[in-house]
């Protein structure tokens, strides 16, 4: 950049880190107080890809051969050349990072949830649809992307190719649910962004952030996308106390509604894109992936501690679901499957073959 200063960590890219080590030495006890750990130990900043950048002579990792397809793939799609638009070329590299993790992310059984990793998904997968809009894409098309990330990685990763079919359904169906929100969302923010400059005030209200997301499922960090290249900023903590307070009306409603109402909490997992396939009428057993949690309030978790109780949603099932949905306490089912394979397997050989099939 010719500035005198210009060094090693000056913004203009004369230098590129590609590795920096840390000396883990000391555990900080959260009040300033340090104390020297009995394993110490050097963490390497030196990934594969950045490894990869280095052997292969290229200046980022978009440009290794890996991750190079996709991004020609994305460019394709999009109808654009790659490094002939700055802002262009961030939107190509965004949606090729995004969705490249969201792939992995559902490979891995997420799916696009409001609540924990799943909601990181959901963001992965609408942010980048919102890139894609601002390079005038306004056709579903990151599914295909997803497609060639199983094409290129499946042989490191064998269960890509393996769910190749179900991580394209899965980031398709999230596609076309947001964009139905996604244009709406855009044209109230663009509305309140006026007026706000109208009255040079430059604070988005919390209130309204939250309304965007709760009404019309259009995500904070969009807003913040939208607002910070106009110069606004989002009050996150307030969008935040909004949150708080909504998910405690939930919680208290579900508590005092008794379980009829759990109808409510399975809607809310068909919106989101929850599918169950169900194969009962030819086959009484097989494997389905989890999909979807509940505690035994019917709140969204990440895990169902050994003896709690609480729903699981799979993608197949042999469980025929009367008046559009059965409910089924697991434990009445296993407990007296328990004391049966119990009996089995304290008999002979046959008998054990038997209860196992």
């Amino acid at each position: 950049c010719g500035k005198p200063g210009c060094t090693v960590g000056c913004e203009c890219d004369r230098y590129m880190e590609v590795w920096n080590n840390v000396f883990t030495q000391f555990e900080n006890d959260g009040k300033g107080n340090y104390s020297e750990l009995k394993q110490k130990n050097i963490d390497t900043g030196m990934g594969l890809e950045r490894l990869a950048v280095v052997v292969q002579d290229v200046d980022s990792i978009f440009d290794v051969d890996t991750l190079q397809a996709l991004r020609n793939k994305v460019c394709e799609f999009a109808n654009i050349k790659y490094q002939q638009d700055d802002a262009k070329d961030v939107s190509i590299r965004l949606i090729t990072d995004h969705i490249r993790s969201a792939t992995f992310m559902i490979s891995d059984g997420i799916m696009p949830t409001n609540e924990g990793r799943g909601y990181v998904l959901r963001r992965l997968i609408r942010r980048a649809l919102r890139f894609a809009t601002l390079m005038g894409v306004h056709e579903p098309f990151l599914y295909k992307v997803a497609r060639k990330v199983t094409e290129v990685m499946g042989e490191a990763y064998p269960e890509l190719v393996e769910h190749a079919d179900f991580i394209a359904r899965a980031v398709r169906e999230e596609e076309q649910r947001f964009s139905q929100t996604l244009d709406k969302g855009l044209e109230m923010l663009e509305e309140e962004l006026a007026a706000l400059e109208k009255k040079g005030e430059r604070r988005i209200d919390g209130a309204f952030c939250f309304k965007l997301s709760d009404t019309y499922g259009f995500p904070l960090d969009i807003v913040n996308d939208v607002a910070e290249k106009r110069g606004f900023k989002a009050d996150e903590a307030g969008f935040n106390e909004y949150m708080h307070q909504q998910k405690q009306r939930a919680r208290a409603a579900w508590k005092g509604s008794g379980e009829k109402d759990i109808a409510s909490r399975f809607q809310g997992l068909l919106e989101d894109g929850l599918k169950s396939e169900f194969f009962g009428y030819t086959a009484l057993t097989g494997v389905g992936r989890v999909v979807a949690l509940l505690d035994g309030d019917g709140l969204p978790v990440e895990a169902l501690p050994s003896g709690s109780l609480g729903y699981v949603v799979t993608d197949q099932t042999p469980f025929y679901g009367a008046s559009g949905q059965t409910f089924v306490n697991i434990g009445s089912i296993f407990s007296p499957l328990r004391a049966a394979m119990r009996r089995c397997c304290s008999s002979g050989p046959t008998e054990r073959n038997t209860c196992r099939s």
